[in-house]
């Protein structure tokens, strides 16, 4: 991610568990953002330990493929929901019909997924850059 930053300190192998603030030191950007990028890796380890490689809730787990009478033929949703890989949450606001989101192709019978790893943007006059995950659908034609 581009941004004006002190440095990236987080180093998983050092195996720290959190960053104390000194009184009457200077407080620097990478303090706050190596206590971040901690308490993101504890909750992605967490999440993968108890989920697994990959998995999601029972009730509303996201990217399940379902269809109804409002479909064209072949064409169906993906449902709406949360789905973790690797720890990392996917998440889908709302149920996407494939033929709208991708371009259809009756040869296609391969759908996966990747996550994109981003940032947003700075307002000048906000003082701090977010960073985002987003997962995109690709399809592969048959072979």
């Amino acid at each position: 991610m581009k941004g004006d930053f002190t440095r990236d300190t987080f180093d998983p192998t050092k195996h720290y568990q959190q960053v104390l603030m000194q009184q009457g030191r200077a407080q620097l950007d990478a303090d706050w953002n190596e206590q971040a990028a901690l308490g993101e890796r504890r909750d992605e380890t967490t999440t993968a330990d108890i989920v697994g490689k990959c998995g999601g809730p029972a009730e509303r787990a996201a990217f399940g493929v379902t269809t109804d009478g409002s479909l064209t033929a072949g064409d169906f949703f993906l449902s709406a929901g949360h789905y973790y890989v690797d720890g990392i949450l996917c998440e889908n606001e709302s149920a996407i019909a494939y033929t709208a989101t991708w371009k259809y192709s009756p040869r296609t019978t391969v759908i996966y997924y990747i996550l994109t790893f981003g940032s947003g943007y700075s307002l000048p006059w906000k003082t701090a850059r977010f960073a985002s995950r987003r997962w995109v659908g690709r399809t592969q034609p048959h072979a």
